[in-house]
């Protein structure tokens, strides 16, 4: 099973519980090795202390021999007396008969100083466990070892409860951890879940409906606020895309409406020569206008893709706009086009869409306006404003807000020149720079102007 498959809970009850186990081993062992040392230092400083005691005895009897009932007596016991050279046991106490707790090869080899060692032997006749012995030559009397025991039976069975313990803990600890764990994943998860089944139900409705957002400024509220973004952007493309299609469509309607009359009418055995002519020179105008429209609508899909390109070089604006003017003015030989451009002005664009953008500007205002076209430019600010003016009598104020937008024309009739796309694609390419366009209008005269970074 791939990791990407498991639900994030359970990945992150998972993680918990990994993480979990190594504290837990880590924190066990330690208490283990904590309690093992505490329980063998306690045993050593009794074993210590009994020795003492022991040697006070042996020190204190008649050529240091101690009787059994006198090691017998306090807490000495278990304990022996044992000849150095020999390792008889001299005096016995608690010890099983005939066991030594020392080997006589290491009696031999005692020192005054003190030595601990850990033997497989029986105290006594019970079951065998392990024995801690401390043994060591009496100070007063070197051929006299003095040895105490004591059974190392209780430390096991508290060290083996100790790891029981810890380990029942640490199981019921895991789990009850692990539990809580998927359980706060799953509760920190759900405002997701909803948000996610909210967007997939407004999605499918797509009647404009926005998320509710939560109060407070969480991961979750900032979510619900992107994903609102998102929605709301895709209810604005959507309703361009409708709108887009419906003009489009009624566009397109109108002159392929128009050929096929004309069509019609030429088919007729009785239209002169001249008609024909004339049904051929109207079915070439609705041609180049649906070519014309096609290429408009191509472009405008393209700028997208057009933003995303590389750094262009500069754009000598001046040189640029004195290719446009006369290409757009061999159809209109009785307007005056003017180029007031600074010869040294440069833009970083596109030169392509530079010179499209500049292109509709005049073409729009030599179709549409009247008088002396001029087009003029200023950088300030890091930026260059493109300024196309004309003489006509400018836009009503209700169609400035919507000059700008597909298919819109100033006389709300789709009988007029133009597709009403030549503004359109302005704005599309202004934005794809980067940059603003506008309208400004005064007596006797109307401003496009379009601002752009430098």
């Amino acid at each position: 099973m791939k990791l990407a498959t498991i639900p994030i809970s359970s990945r992150l009850a998972i993680a918990f519980a990994l993480a979990m186990s190594i504290v837990l081993i880590g924190t066990s062992t330690f208490v283990y090795y904590l309690q093992r040392t505490s329980s063998d230092a306690a045993i050593s400083a009794n074993l210590l202390q009994r020795r003492q005691d022991a040697v006070t005895l042996v020190r204190a009897a008649p050529n240091g021999m101690p009787t059994d009932r006198a090691l017998s007596t306090g807490d000495v016991a278990p304990a022996q007396v044992l000849d150095a050279t020999t390792g008889k046991v001299l005096a016995s106490a608690s010890v099983k008969s005939a066991r030594q707790l020392v080997p006589p090869i290491t009696t031999r080899a005692t020192s005054v100083e003190a030595r601990a060692v850990e033997l497989d032997r029986d105290l006594k006749s019970r079951g065998g466990t392990k024995t801690r012995v401390l043994y060591g030559a009496v100070p007063d009397h070197p051929d006299r070892v003095v040895a105490v025991a004591t059974s190392l039976a209780s430390r096991h069975e508290s060290l083996e409860s100790l790891v029981k313990q810890l380990l029942v803990g640490a199981v019921i600890a895991l789990l009850l951890g692990t539990t809580l764990a998927y359980w706060l994943a799953h509760q920190a998860l759900r405002p997701v879940e909803r948000l996610r089944r909210g967007v997939q139900h407004l999605a499918e409705r797509d009647e404009g409906e926005l998320l509710t957002v939560p109060p407070g400024s969480d991961e979750i509220v900032r979510l619900a606020r992107t994903m609102n973004e998102l929605l709301r952007h895709r209810h604005e493309w959507l309703a361009r895309e409708r709108g887009f299609v419906a003009d489009a469509g009624h566009e397109l309607r109108t002159p392929l409406a128009l050929m096929s009359t004309e069509i019609e009418l030429a088919l007729e055995n009785t239209q002169t020569v001249a008609e024909h002519e004339r049904v051929l020179e109207s079915l070439a105008e609705e041609t180049d206008r649906l070519a014309r429209l096609a290429n408009n609508l191509l472009l405008g899909a393209s700028l997208s893709d057009r933003s995303r390109g590389t750094a262009a070089p500069p754009v000598v604006l001046h040189d640029l706009v004195a290719r446009i003017m006369p290409r757009v003015g061999i159809t209109h030989p009785d307007r005056r086009l003017v180029n007031d451009v600074p010869a040294d002005l440069l833009v970083a664009a596109d030169i392509d869409l530079v010179e499209r953008l500049v292109t509709n500007l005049v073409d729009n205002a030599v179709q549409h306006g009247a008088g002396t076209v001029r087009c003029s430019a200023t950088a300030s600010n890091g930026s260059i404003t493109i300024c196309v003016s004309d003489e006509g009598g400018g836009f009503p104020e209700a169609f400035v807000e919507r000059a700008f937008d597909r298919f819109s024309r100033a006389d709300d009739s789709r009988s007029g020149r133009g597709a009403g796309l030549g503004l359109a694609i302005v704005r599309s390419i202004t934005a794809t720079l980067h940059g603003t366009c506008g309208i400004s209008q005064t007596q006797g005269e109307t401003v496009i102007w379009c601002r752009l970074p430098k």
